[in-house]
């Protein structure tokens, strides 16, 4: 059977689409990977605050952002124009673990489709409608995941922005003082 270039370069780029949504989601929903990072980046003492407090004020900003009811920054005081970024954020996230987890069932099934062509069905015609089914599932579903990845590189662009202008801010507070 000869394979087609075309669809070999379109699984190969979709499933690079899979692993790389699937790298993007581990570390937004791993705290202790941020956790990790309050020590080399010298947080304490750029901030003044306790490792526990940037630990709650991380907490509560992304427990909001993954869909908790109220804001809260722990100890650090904020804006309702950050108020209302973050509640930006919280969208765009649901949205991308929505559509990543869409992404995943439909390529489970697919995958599934496609192991059930290998039981021992006596007919090759029904093998070919299971392999061909399967992978039609798994090229929607890496479609939904480069949505989900699209979704989270326009979402870390909006974060990027706001720290860069609250940045701004902190600076001059400090070069006023």
């Amino acid at each position: 059977m000869k394979q087609s270039k075309i669809l070999s370069v379109l699984l190969a780029v979709l499933t690079a689409c899979l692993v790389l949504s699937s790298s993007v989601a581990v570390p937004i929903l791993c705290r202790p990977f941020y956790y990790a990072h309050i020590g080399p980046l010298w947080l304490v003492q750029a901030t003044g605050l306790t490792e526990e407090a940037i630990r709650q004020a991380y907490d509560e900003m992304l427990d909001f952002c993954l869909g908790a009811p109220e804001f809260s920054t722990g100890a650090l005081s904020w804006s309702q124009s950050g108020r209302d970024h973050f509640a930006d954020v919280r969208v765009l996230f649901l949205l991308d673990l929505a559509v990543l987890a869409i992404g995943v069932a439909c390529g489970a099934g697919g995958v599934g489709l496609i192991a059930t062509a290998f039981i021992g069905l006596p007919m090759v015609a029904d093998m070919l409608i299971l392999l061909g089914g399967g992978a039609a599932v798994i090229a929607i579903a890496l479609v939904v995941i480069w949505l989900a990845i699209w979704l989270f590189i326009r979402m870390v662009i909006g974060w990027v922005r706001l720290l860069v202008r609250l940045g701004k801010r902190w600076c001059r507070k400090e070069i006023a003082a």
